[in-house]
């Protein structure tokens, strides 16, 4: 799909709407697909937040462990090259396994405190 012009949190929502939800739905009529996003600002706007909510998609925040894990190198990343060709790889690579079961085991409370929220925005 292209957009043809900067994205916004606004623009990043009717992508959710428009393509991501058919596209899980009709691929994955079960519920399992995997729907990746990174930690660009369009995603983390409150109107995208509220679409992927609306939606019923959980993000698991894998992102934040990684950035944890790259500003703890020692010594940092010398360049940006070198930060994405090798660090965030590295990164990606060494999230324990049981970091994911974490993640996966709290979608059930995090499911809850949706309804309870009404479907509104919840902290976790």
């Amino acid at each position: 799909m292209k957009i043809g012009r900067s994205v916004t949190g606004q623009i990043h929502a009717k992508v959710i709407n428009d393509y991501v939800v058919p596209t899980l739905h009709r691929h994955f009529p079960r519920g399992n697909g995997i729907f990746q996003e990174d930690n660009a600002a369009p995603h983390r706007s409150k109107v995208a937040m509220a679409a992927r909510e609306h939606a019923g998609i959980v993000m698991l925040d894998i992102w934040a462990e990684m950035k944890m894990m790259v500003r703890h190198l020692s010594p940092p990343p010398s360049s940006i090259s070198v930060l994405t060709e090798y660090h965030v790889k590295d990164a990606w690579n060494d999230i324990p396994p049981e970091y994911y079961r974490k993640l996966i085991n709290s979608i059930p409370r995090r499911i809850d405190a949706v309804i309870s929220a009404n479907g509104n925005r919840i902290d976790y």
